[in-house]
């Protein structure tokens, strides 16, 4: 996920999955001008669990999640 604006806001990503028990990542792109951020447990889900992912952006650290969109399917 990247950040294209030096604008104050943060570009987040929470990845949530699990067969009985739940795994929850965030990452999170802060540094504007197309700052980008891979990795986390969201590259790695065992086949069969279902998968949530939901993504915003905010003002800062602590911002008011906007322009929230969750999506879902099986990994």
């Amino acid at each position: 996920m990247c950040d294209r604006y030096v604008d104050g806001e943060r570009a987040k990503i929470s990845i949530v999955y699990g067969n009985g028990s739940t795994v929850t990542d965030y990452l999170e792109a802060t540094g504007g001008a197309s700052t980008c951020e891979t990795g986390g447990v969201g590259t790695n889900i065992p086949e069969g669990n279902k998968v949530t992912i939901k993504v915003w952006h905010q003002n800062g650290a602590f911002g008011t999640p906007q322009n929230v969109d969750t999506s879902y399917g099986y990994a």
